[in-house]
């Protein structure tokens, strides 16, 4: 397993920008493969992490809030 970590632009994430990271995560991984996103609480801070089968690439430039 591939573990990455997703790291936030913004305050607030829409649902919408949540599931097109999904999408995105989707094409890359396939769309009928398992994946997690697993949240971190330590010290007063959330930390997001990506696991996955295979790796995502790091940048993804259409999206604003990752």
């Amino acid at each position: 397993m591939v573990v990455q970590s997703i790291y936030l632009n913004k305050d607030n994430v829409s649902k919408e920008s949540w599931q097109e990271l999904i999408n995105y995560v989707c094409k890359y991984n396939g769309y009928l493969r398992n994946f997690k996103i697993v949240v971190e609480i330590f010290n007063n801070k959330l930390k997001y992490y990506l696991v996955t089968k295979y790796r995502v690439p790091p940048t993804i430039n259409s999206m604003d809030d990752f």
